[in-house]
């Protein structure tokens, strides 16, 4: 650490970082292990802030957490997977996609691409999912889904684009807000594919229909990226159109949120502050959330039961800052009819009642915002709330269970591409 200290500050920060980010992960293990409720917040109360921060700033930190992450998942899946399944699995996750690493356009958006089975790499096709994967706006990356999207595109007999996006802290929440849109434009565009020595071709008839999902900051962004485009673009007169939208276990009120991490222990070392920062470069500090005024009856995240600010609140929960001009339900809530007719014709919102990571009071809460500025045809709402269900159990079904269809293909039977 001393060594670190010496060296230029953003090098001697990812130093101390990639220090100390193992130790925090052996512990947050251990925590897990012995029972704790809330084993990350935990471990990070007793972690100072600085370096806490020092972690939330670094590209190592994110990249350890994501692989920990990826094994944590990893040995999950094979726990669960029914007996000689467990190889089969491996097997799909190392063939990869289809088509890897489709650029959709300049700001640096990419996608993976699986197609049904027994397509031909050479076909057009009439329907694709686009699914935007989570992680926190820090860490994963689109690989890790793998898995979920081969079990997609075989289930609902689609192509599914899987869409890669810059993490935090190399891109902040408005890049990758306009990354996940800029990917809507291309699906829109007929998923069109780089020549590569043949001439260009999409992957989309004209007409085609797509089906935006998007799990946890997927679904913010997802939401985000459609409510914040000019007029009636969502479905616009592309080669192919968006006609739905689902939201599963998403934070769409990014303010609350903030709340809702800092009940956890977590907000500090979480990306989400940094990420939606606002003009004055402030972050999460401790006690901001007794500062947020929430809405009348709305649980209090910190535990207070305290109702009005004890102080300022800070400049980034202003409503004029990021982590309100890009929350679905401020956007909504600011916008009203206008904004929801940026929305695809369907809405369709999942949550997991037990979920500890963002709780079901979000989703229920941007339902209830939707459905006050909808007309009676725009757009068009369904929802389920999964009784027993966390934040990934039903990703988790969907790779390894085989005896029966699982519940979020079930969902999404119902709602895509009509």
């Amino acid at each position: 650490a001393a060594l670190a200290l010496r060296l230029p500050r953003p090098l001697g920060r990812e130093l101390i970082a990639g220090a100390i980010t193992p130790a925090v992960l052996g512990g947050v293990v251990a925590a897990g292990i012995a029972g704790a409720s809330e084993p990350e917040g935990r471990v990070l109360r007793l972690v100072p802030r600085r370096l806490q921060e020092y972690m939330r700033e670094s590209r190592i930190a994110w990249i350890m957490y994501s692989q920990f992450e990826y094994v944590a998942a990893g040995l999950a899946v094979f726990a669960l997977a029914p007996r000689g399944q467990a190889r089969r699995l491996l097997r799909v996750q190392r063939a990869g996609p289809d088509l890897k690493d489709v650029p959709c356009g300049p700001l640096g958006s990419l996608a993976d691409v699986y197609l049904p089975d027994g397509a031909s790499a050479a076909a057009s096709f009439e329907e694709m999912l686009i699914f935007v994967p989570g992680g926190a706006w820090s860490h994963g990356y689109k690989s890790f889904y793998t898995l979920t999207s081969r079990r997609l595109a075989t289930e609902l007999g689609c192509a599914v684009a899987t869409v890669g996006y810059g993490l935090y802290p190399v891109a902040d929440g408005a890049a990758q807000v306009a990354q996940v849109e800029e990917a809507l434009a291309w699906a829109e565009a007929g998923a069109p594919l780089p020549p590569d020595g043949e001439p260009r071709r999409r992957l989309l008839n004209a007409g085609a229909r797509l089906s935006v999902v998007g799990h946890s900051a997927g679904g913010q962004l997802s939401a985000a990226a459609l409510l914040g485009r000019s007029g009636g673009e969502a479905t616009g007169a592309g080669v192919a159109s968006i006609g739905s939208l689902a939201l599963l276990s998403a934070p769409l009120e990014l303010r609350r949120h903030v709340l809702h991490e800092a009940s956890r222990g977590v907000a500090t070392v979480s990306a989400l502050s940094a990420a939606f920062a606002g003009d004055d470069g402030a972050t999460y500090s401790v006690g901001d959330e007794a500062a947020l005024v929430t809405a009348p009856g709305s649980d209090r995240a910190d535990g207070s039961g305290r109702t009005g600010p004890s102080a300022p609140p800070p400049r980034y929960f202003d409503d004029t800052q990021p982590m309100a001009r890009l929350s679905p339900e401020c956007a909504v809530a600011a916008g009203g009819a206008a904004a929801v007719k940026k929305l695809p014709p369907l809405v369709a919102l999942f949550h997991g009642v037990e979920d500890p990571v963002v709780p079901v009071s979000s989703t229920q809460r941007f339902e209830a915002a939707l459905k006050a500025r909808a007309d009676s045809s725009w757009p068009s709402v369904v929802s389920e709330y999964r009784e027993g269900c966390s934040h990934l159990d039903y990703v988790l079904e969907l790779i390894t269970v085989s005896d029966r269809t699982p519940p979020l293909v079930d969902f999404l039977r119902t709602i895509a591409f009509k």
